[in-house]
């Protein structure tokens, strides 16, 4: 091919192609990215349940990382009466569920609790539905469960 530098048209088509190639690569690596995360659909709410037998005086959730990282938290809770379930509030487009999370929570007695909890299983569940909330059940003795409701 041979490249006329007198023609500004051709050159600028030839400086403006790698740009355009590379656009590309980008928005296609990004939305493969994207798929393989959002492949089930994740539970639109997340909710505490107190189980305890005892009231809680705030229940917090966040995402756990290696500690070196700073930590996301997702929400907080207070107080959580004995016998209730309260929802965490979450935006309308939420950013996908981490793979674990730390739940912590202080009693009415000031004494300090906290699990982290691996959610990656219930997260892959091909039945979850967008209605769905994510419950985590504080149970007695510090026992947790998360379940789909």
């Amino acid at each position: 091919m041979i490249i006329n530098f007198a023609n500004t048209e051709q050159i600028s088509k030839i400086m403006f192609m790698p740009f355009v190639l590379l656009s590309l690569i980008s928005m296609l690596a990004g939305g493969c990215s994207t798929i393989l995360r959002t492949k089930y659909p994740e539970p639109t709410s997340i909710a505490v349940r107190n189980n305890s037998g005892i009231s809680l005086s705030v229940v917090t959730l966040r995402e756990a990382r290696n500690s070196n990282d700073k930590q996301v938290r997702m929400g907080s809770i207070s107080p959580v009466p004995r016998g209730v379930t309260q929802v965490f509030g979450r935006p309308s487009s939420p950013p996908p569920l981490p793979a674990r999370v730390i739940i912590s929570w202080t009693d009415d007695d000031q004494r300090q609790y906290e699990r982290e909890i691996l959610l990656k299983k219930i997260l892959s569940d091909p039945n979850t539905q967008t209605k769905d909330s994510l419950i985590f059940e504080i149970r007695p003795s510090g026992r947790i469960s998360v379940f789909k409701e």
